[in-house]
């Protein structure tokens, strides 16, 4: 699990970051608002930062040897084929609660969904920002090298609840 928090860190800070560049970094607000949103990282970590310090950095030296020496002692299957077919519809379905076919059908709903929405352009800027934080992570768990655990991936739950809530709104305005 320890590996896992720098990573799960540094996936989050995607979203602020697409912010502050949309908004402007010199606008005369910003600096407030860099400073509330450093703050707003560092304090829930200030027990993991506590316990290292009065622990010789234990933690950072777990994730430190893991990374570089452990890292290749089991081997993980890491092909587009398995990460699209497999890891997805599961994480999806596992996040919703529902059957892995329904979780791989609303995922290619939401698909369907984000073309025509994108072909139209009239994609909302708030979903654009979901969007651009969730193919960051995307790419980014593609490439990342240990186990994938639904489990360890509770921080993409808030992009599938609302790319499904978008789809089922979406589907609701259709006229019959």
């Amino acid at each position: 699990m320890g590996v896992y928090i720098p990573f799960i860190a540094a996936v989050v800070c995607i979203f602020p970051l697409a912010i502050f560049i949309y908004r402007g970094i010199l606008r005369y607000n910003s600096l407030r608002e860099i400073f509330i949103t450093i703050l707003g990282f560092v304090v829930p970590c200030m027990p993991l930062i506590f316990f290292n310090l009065t622990n010789h950095w234990d933690t950072v030296q777990g994730i430190y040897k893991t990374a570089i020496y452990s890292k290749n002692s089991i081997y993980v299957a890491n092909s587009w084929s398995i990460y699209l077919k497999s890891f997805w519809p599961e994480l999806w379905a596992v996040t919703l609660g529902v059957l892995k076919i329904l979780g791989t059908g609303l995922a290619l709903a939401f698909l369907v969904v984000l073309s025509i929405k994108g072909y139209q352009k009239k994609l909302p800027k708030p979903l654009i920002f979901l969007l651009i934080t969730f193919f960051f992570n995307f790419i980014l768990l593609r490439y990342y090298w240990g186990d994938r655990h639904v489990v360890y991936f509770s921080y993409l739950h808030p992009f599938i609840f609302i790319f499904s809530a978008y789809v089922f709104f979406l589907s609701l305005l259709i006229p019959t």
